[in-house]
């Protein structure tokens, strides 16, 4: 058996679910947005939508 941390897995597969959530945004996943700060208010609204469902 080897060696883990049991709670950085378990944040680590949290964070890559969300993202995986995330890629179903063509927009997201497609990344259109030029400019940085146009990105990172999509990323905000996605995680939004999300949370909200």
């Amino acid at each position: 058996m080897i060696p883990h941390d049991e709670t950085i897995y378990i944040q680590r597969n949290r964070i890559e679910r969300c993202f995986n959530r995330m890629k179903h945004f063509r927009r997201f996943a497609t990344r259109y947005d030029r400019r940085t700060i146009h990105f990172k208010g999509c990323v905000y609204l996605v995680a939004a939508m999300i949370w909200l469902r």
